[in-house]
């Protein structure tokens, strides 16, 4: 989704790079969590981030600093 904003210019250059970190970093965190398994509130704290991601990614794709708007 990321990529897609960039390219139909929802999305600015500086809003795709701090999605992408933050992107980064729950990928990080899953990668450290899994190598000594999951507890059960680890596991939902990183859902509930990545979940706060895709909203971030929408909010983002569709205010009015990307451009071009789809409607």
């Amino acid at each position: 989704k990321i990529n897609e904003g960039v390219s139909n210019r929802s999305l600015t250059n500086h809003e795709a790079k701090r999605l992408r970190n933050e992107l980064k970093r729950i990928e990080s965190d899953i990668s450290r969590a899994g190598q000594g398994g999951l507890r059960q509130d680890e596991m939902e704290r990183l859902e509930r981030e990545f979940a706060n991601l895709r909203k971030d990614i929408y909010r983002e794709r569709n205010d009015r600093e990307g451009g071009h708007q789809r409607r």
